[in-house]
């Protein structure tokens, strides 16, 4: 598998105080996204990640689209 990041769009909300956290998650169904690349041998789809400080106040977030292609 080739995975490459084609899209990041970053977003600050407010300064991080402290230790930050990031939580990631696939903004789509994972077994449609696994069929389309075995049919396929490609896939691209997005990554919504949310930042948070140590007070647990979000801080940022970020979406990254993936384009993964088999090799």
């Amino acid at each position: 598998m080739r995975p490459v990041a084609a899209q990041v769009e970053f977003e600050v909300l407010q300064p991080a105080l402290g230790l930050v956290n990031a939580q990631a998650k696939v903004a789509q169904a994972i077994s449609p996204l696994k069929k389309t690349l075995r049919t396929t041998g490609k896939i691209n789809f997005p990554v919504e990640v949310e930042v948070s400080d140590a007070s647990g106040q979000s801080v940022a977030r970020m979406r990254v689209t993936w384009n993964l292609k088999k090799n």
